[in-house]
């Protein structure tokens, strides 16, 4: 296991990628990457299934059974809607009036899995499904290949190093041209505890997680890092639950109620740059995790006195923000996991892109409860 590591509590700005599924659309043509990207069960194409993502990283607007806070701050059980990161498989629909919107979404997903294996099956981090949202190892660490580096190889960043009650804004790059870039927020995440663990040992966590975090995401991650001659490590941090600490902070994502579909979809909230110490987006990807010595050698928070107490101020002034937007838009504390298929191989229905067999499909929307 990793040793001497030096952890330490910070504010950490999480860039992931931002995009969504284009090649997904009507107006698309069903060329290759269509092709390895999904079946449609529709032959107007407005509905169907989202393959397993095996290229690079994107954001879905999804559907799922959940939990999130009322204005009276007690959770409510039902369905809500969220942005957030689901790279198995999911159904989904086309949202044809969003299309030209700016940062609307474009469709709609309700997300399953299957046991269906190819090779480059991307893992999902976050991982907010299930009792506690999971970090575990989206850039922990760097591979340098360049010419121009001495040392060669894969190198661990700061992300292995947070100390409990650490605060990761995950979002992404928002905007079309440098000039106006912006910072979407879809979760926060709290560092509630952690383990060190090695790719090439990842049975270890075994029973400190569920089936589907293990066979979605770590799994996924010992596969696609199979070939690396080095040990590599990584921390899997499990996020503060609303449950356990109900005043704060703790770990959530930005959602709202799912009521119907018009009044459920909403653009991604935007953070202010200056108000929040956060990096200009430049990349889709990268972190910054200087934000906490910012804010205390600006001594901006005059009257917290350590910093835990920075942290909470700033969870809670985004908290604040979110209730005071114009959107309706709520907290949510918990997403259901994802339920798994054992009767889907999408290798049967590769010929053409579309499934024509309306039982499966009947079948995969009764395990969604998705009877639209």
């Amino acid at each position: 296991m990793a040793q001497n590591r030096i952890r330490q509590k910070k504010i950490v700005q999480f860039f992931h990628p931002g995009s969504q599924y284009e090649e997904l659309l009507v107006n698309k043509r069903i060329g290759k990457k269509t092709k390895d990207s999904c079946l449609f069960t529709k032959t107007n194409r407005l509905e169907g299934i989202k393959l397993w993502n095996t290229g690079n990283h994107k954001r879905k607007f999804i559907r799922m059974n959940g939990e999130y806070i009322n204005d009276a701050s007690k959770s409510v059980e039902g369905e809500i809607a969220f942005w957030g990161e689901w790279e198995p498989e999911s159904y989904f629909s086309i949202l044809e009036n969003n299309k030209n919107k700016k940062d609307m979404p474009l469709h709609i997903h309700q997300p399953f899995y299957s046991k269906h294996f190819k090779s480059n099956m991307q893992n999902t981090d976050p991982f907010v499904y299930g009792d506690s949202f999971l970090y575990s190892c989206c850039q922990q660490n760097v591979t340098r290949k360049s010419e121009r580096f001495k040392n060669k190889g894969i190198f661990p960043t700061t992300l292995q190093d947070l100390d409990i009650g650490s605060l990761i804004l995950f979002g992404s790059r928002i905007g079309n041209s440098k000039t106006n870039y912006q910072f979407a927020l879809d979760t926060v995440f709290v560092v509630s505890n952690y383990i060190e663990f090695s790719l090439n040992n990842i049975s270890v966590l075994k029973n400190s997680v569920t089936p589907t975090f293990y066979e979605c995401v770590l799994s996924k991650i010992q596969t696609n890092n199979s070939n690396s001659s080095n040990n590599v490590y990584c921390t899997l941090y499990f996020g503060e639950t609303f449950s356990n600490k109900t005043k704060g902070p703790y770990s959530f994502i930005i959602c709202k109620p799912f009521n119907n579909i018009e009044e459920s979809i909403f653009s991604r909230l935007v953070l202010d740059i200056n108000k929040y110490s956060l990096s200009q987006p430049g990349r889709n990807t990268g972190f910054k995790d200087t934000i906490l010595e910012e804010i205390r050698d600006k001594n901006e928070f005059i009257n917290c006195c350590n910093d835990s107490e920075i942290i909470e101020k700033y969870w809670s002034i985004i908290l604040s923000e979110i209730s005071a937007s114009q959107k309706g838009l709520k907290i949510g504390v918990r997403v259901k996991e994802p339920k798994q298929t054992h009767s889907f191989n999408p290798d049967n229905y590769s010929d053409d892109c579309f499934i024509r067999d309306e039982e499966f499909v009947k079948e995969i929307k009764i395990m969604l409860d998705y009877s639209n």
